[in-house]
């Protein structure tokens, strides 16, 4: 008989060994994610901690990196910034920081690192890593020291300044006030219209310069009128002879690819008119930039205002009700003055408050005939308080039918009588006849932004979101949005498609062409859709051509010319608006075409061939250069038109040498 094998383990069921075990790995699971999501928090959560200053104004990408953290925050208008905050603009963007009563203007491709001087005094140290900012210091506000790259200076009250830190070395002007600049231990004052510029080594550099008194680098304007503001510019020249004149170019964007107006022959002061927007500027001599900055200039006028419309009636079973009122968008706004009155002169209004929206909700209002309006607000870093108040608008509250219970609390806008045809009542539905129930009524809806046919140029609806803007005149269920290259957005497979969006809807990298764009909306009284919108993206421009090419068309390399070098320098000139070139270099074959040898990317102006016997044959070659712009992701947004040039190999490279043995060796 077979001998039996081994009984079978006993299973012993879950032990306390494992419960424990299993308890340990769970609590330590736990705290991993508690720790994480703490961590995480933390990134925006500095309650027990005294804020160093705030985002005032910010367009695009701005990033700050808290101490001793890894996560990026990204900051929004008025968010917050602390001490150790590692801020960083990104290419495109610029942000204002306003700190202990100063402003710091961060131009784009900045890191700056924000700490609480070590006296304990209601004082700054900001540490400029790289890029360039403008700072501009308060009568009253607590002293900021700025440190770059071992250099530092202290700008005393009232003080308008820029500085800049780079491969190049340093530069510090001084536009307006007083500064000390402190190198190595030693003191330079600095006063208005001065300069220091010192190179990577910390030599001095002397080279032309100009240092611009005014306006400052990121000046804000406000305008109340139709017509454009007269903006004065004034500098002082350093290393430039009298005869030697500037030119004064302002555009759209930051990379000057729209340039509005050029100045020619300038001295040391120029004057132009601008409208509302925000403007490039920048002074060069014989190509060489000397200064650059931003204006912003905002129209002070008051809102256009939306709901309720002029002459609006609203009849209402109960009073008070709540209403919706809404306005337009003030470009730069930071917030609005909202004021209700039942008077025209609004000496004693009823409802006067301040948000930070387009719209406000209100249900204090009792019934009669009431005026009301909005004011825009802007930051304190705007010259001038000259904001105005809209236009005034009216609306009248009655009292309806009472009722018991409201089934529908929002009102739906039904036609007026015909009596009263200039104006539009709102009735509140009450409780349905048994008879005669009207039938719903759609609701309408209106675009908003862009406008119909609007145009936008091709880079910005490339580098910047397009803002779409739509509103309804009642409650909606479900809504649609559409961008389609069809005429009619519904129809066939739309390019954008967003269900439910909000009022506003973002999109990015919206490429050339033509769109149309609508808002299909489902409510109560059935399907309804807005007049599509055609919007046009103009096609992006072509850079121009990179000239001063060299070698020349027709360079030709010779044995006495090979006897002198052994490289080819290729080089060309830099063109506004490009931030990388593509080189190719061709060997033009027997038959005409082209054979690509080398192609390159680069940051440069230049490329060198290290060997020319690495063109092991006589005849033509082609090099070509092509003047690019690539975003952040390294994704070219704007190409340019390519230049190209010849030059002929004329050297007669020794045949391989053919070893024959001879036939002897063959014999034997």
């Amino acid at each position: 008989m077979a001998k039996k094998k081994h009984k079978n383990r006993k299973d012993a069921g879950f032990t306390l060994k494992d419960f424990l075990w299993s308890l340990f790995c769970f609590t330590g699971a736990a705290i991993c994610v508690y720790l994480f999501i703490n961590d995480l928090n933390q990134t925006g959560n500095f309650r027990n901690e005294e804020s160093a200053g705030t985002i005032t104004i910010k367009h695009n990408t701005v990033q700050r990196q808290p101490r001793d953290r890894k996560l990026w925050d990204r900051l929004r208008n008025g968010s917050s910034v602390y001490s150790g905050d590692l801020i960083r603009i990104e290419g495109h963007s610029d942000a204002t920081l306003q700190i202990a009563g100063n402003y710091l203007y961060l131009n784009e491709n900045t890191s700056i690192r924000i700490r609480r001087a070590p006296d304990g005094t209601d004082s700054f140290h900001v540490d400029l890593a790289a890029g360039s900012l403008s700072l501009n210091t308060g009568t009253e506000g607590g002293k900021i020291r700025l440190n770059i790259m071992g250099r530092q200076v202290d700008a005393g009250p009232g003080t308008t300044l820029t500085a800049s830190a780079g491969a190049d070395g340093i530069a510090v002007q001084v536009s307006e006030g007083d500064a000390l600049f402190i190198n190595k231990g030693q003191k330079q004052a600095l006063v208005a219209t001065a300069i220091v510029a010192l190179d990577s080594g910390g030599r001095e550099r002397v080279e032309p310069a100009a240092v611009v008194k005014s306006p400052p680098p990121d000046a804000h304007y406000m305008k109340s009128g139709p017509e454009p503001l007269n903006i004065g510019f004034a500098w002082d020249r350093h290393n430039l002879l009298p005869e030697e004149t500037l030119r004064m170019e302002i555009a759209e964007d930051r990379n000057f690819s729209r340039i509005v107006r050029t100045i020619e022959n300038l001295n040391s002061t120029a004057e132009t008119a601008l409208g509302a927007g925000q403007w490039y500027w920048k002074l060069s001599y014989k190509g060489t930039v000397l200064g650059t900055g931003k204006l912003t200039v905002a129209d002070a006028a008051g809102p256009e205002l939306l709901n309720p419309i002029m002459d609006q009636q609203f009849r209402f079973p109960v009073i008070p009700q709540p209403l919706r009122f809404q306005w337009s968008k003030v470009a730069e706004a930071s917030a609005y003055i909202f004021e209700v009155s039942p008077t025209d002169d609004f000496t004693y209004p009823r409802i006067h408050k301040q948000v930070g929206v387009e719209y406000i909700i209100e249900s204090s209002l009792e019934e009669g005939t009431w005026r009301w309006r909005v004011k825009p607000i802007f930051p304190d870093i705007y010259k001038e308080n000259i904001a105005a108040f809209s236009s005034v608008s009216s609306f009248r509250i009655e009292r309806g039918e009472p009722v018991e219970e409201p089934l529908w609390p929002e009102p739906v806008i039904t036609n007026a009588p015909a009596e009263s045809s200039a104006k539009t009542v709102v009735q509140a539905d009450t409780e349905p006849p048994l008879v005669d129930t009207p039938p719903a009524v759609p609701v309408k809806i209106r675009l908003m932004t862009p406008a119909h046919r609007a145009s936008l140029p091709g880079l910005t609806a490339l580098r910047q979101q397009t803002e779409f803007r739509w509103d309804s005149d009642g409650k909606v269920e479900k809504t649609r949005f559409v961008l389609s290259r069809n005429s009619d957005p519904l129809r066939g497979k739309p390019a954008v498609e967003i269900a439910n969006p909000g009022r506003t809807i973002y999109l990015e990298r919206l490429e050339e062409g033509v769109w149309y764009w609508t808002v299909e909306a489902q409510s109560a009284g059935g399907s309804v859709r807005a007049e599509p919108r055609r919007l046009v993206v103009q096609p992006i421009p072509l850079l121009n051509t990179p000239g001063n090419r060299q070698p020349a068309d027709g360079y030709r390399i010779n044995i006495e010319e090979r006897k002198k070098t052994n490289v080819i320098k290729f080089g060309w000139s830099p063109v506004r608006g490009a931030n990388a070139y593509i080189f190719t270099l061709y060997q033009q074959t027997a038959n005409g075409r082209r054979r690509k040898i080398e192609e390159r990317t680069l940051t440069n102006t230049g490329w060198i061939l290290d060997d020319v016997r690495s063109l092991d044959e006589q005849g033509t070659y082609i090099w070509q250069v092509e003047a690019v712009n690539r975003n952040q992701a390294g994704k070219i947004d704007q190409h340019g038109s390519p230049g190209e040039n010849t030059f002929i190999m004329d050297i007669p490279w020794p045949d391989p040498v053919q070893l024959k043995e001879p036939e002897a060796f063959y014999e034997h």
